[in-house]
């Protein structure tokens, strides 16, 4: 297993490998491997064991790992390719999303975006990269759409606003264990720290709206399972709970009616929590490709209060963020090496 992430995220990077039942030939391959002095022999030598390790010892390290048993072995060059410790992933993504407050006003459109992730495995020296299970990770994704607002003025009047353009940014980074179950199954539970930023450019579309921006750090605590079907092809499923750190609203309320006037409210939200899971179809070879159905979800609690003032006097009233729900739900594709 050569990769991980975290749709999370993705979204999350999973490893380029495969699996071949015909044991023979895959032992052909390490042969060719070990006993031919090319840059794959060079690769599998400096990169996964190192100096000292006499050919045996380098069989022994390679057929005993899960570099052996969850590569496809087609060539020696496709041996040594799957014990690097390096992965990349880029793709694209589509999902419906919908936001709701407590207070019935509701945001729901369309996204599509685009992510990137690395993978770095065998971080913790000085296991050799071919056996060390742990696993680094980082992933970004980056998505824009237009929603529609179901909802109210202040005073409370019901309004409507289409069209509104929205972006989001995510980043995250995952540090994982793979824990192989017999010789098709792998489990990998992982940890991280994520941020993700959503702007709501309300104010662009109707002069009776404001820019929203959101601010969201949480720590992902997750499970991916991987099941080896054979010829390069593999199923995945990704659950994870998102441990919500903090949260922090700015609203720009008057900025776009008035350049002169700074009523922006900065306000903070301390408890809440993420969810999302994943289901990956995933075909291993020279560039792995994948198709990824995937859920995520938000439920945020109500902000603090932040007094309203007028030239710096206090009216008594406030503003506060209500408790909200975010729900994306899509499928994404992507392309490893």
């Amino acid at each position: 297993m050569k990769g991980l992430v975290p749709a999370v995220l993705v979204s999350f990077l999973l490893p380029a490998a495969g699996f071949c039942n015909d044991v023979p030939f895959k032992d052909k391959a390490v042969d060719q491997a070990l006993n031919q002095a090319d840059p794959t022999y060079e690769l599998a030598k400096d990169v996964i064991v190192g100096p000292g390790r006499t050919p045996d010892e380098l069989r022994q390290e390679i057929t005993s790992g899960p570099a052996y048993q969850y590569s496809g072995g087609e060539s020696p060059k496709g041996v040594a390719a799957n014990l690097s410790p390096h992965s990349w992933t880029l793709g694209a993504e589509s999902y419906y999303y919908k936001y709701k407050e407590a207070i019935e006003v509701r945001d729901t459109g369309h996204f599509v975006g685009v992510f990137a992730g690395y993978t770095y495995k065998g971080w913790l020296p000085p296991a050799p990269a071919a056996l060390d299970k742990w696993e680094l990770g980082l992933e970004s994704r980056i998505a824009w759409g237009q929603v529609d607002y179901d909802g109210a003025l202040m005073d409370g009047t019901p309004y409507k606003i289409e069209n509104i353009n929205d972006y989001m940014v995510e980043l995250r980074g995952t540090a994982g264990y793979d824990y192989p179950v017999g010789k098709a199954v792998v489990l990998t539970p992982y940890f991280g720290y994520g941020y993700r930023y959503l702007d709501d450019r309300g104010q662009k579309r109707d002069p009776a709206a404001y820019e929203r921006q959101s601010n969201y750090f949480y720590s992902p605590i997750g499970l991916q399972t991987k099941l080896v079907m054979g010829m390069g092809w593999s199923l995945g499923l990704a659950l994870e709970y998102d441990l919500f750190i903090t949260g922090r609203q700015i609203s720009h309320i008057g900025r776009d009616a008035d350049p002169n006037e700074n009523n922006s409210i900065r306000q903070s939200q301390d408890s809440g929590f993420g969810t999302r899971a994943s289901f990956r179809l995933l075909h291993e070879g020279a560039i792995d490709l994948s198709i990824e159905p995937f859920v995520r979800y938000w439920s945020v609690d109500e902000s603090d209060i932040k007094p309203e003032t007028i030239n710096g006097v206090p009216t008594g009233s406030g503003f506060v963020e209500p408790k909200n729900k975010t729900l994306e739900a899509g499928v994404r594709v992507g392309v490893g090496f």
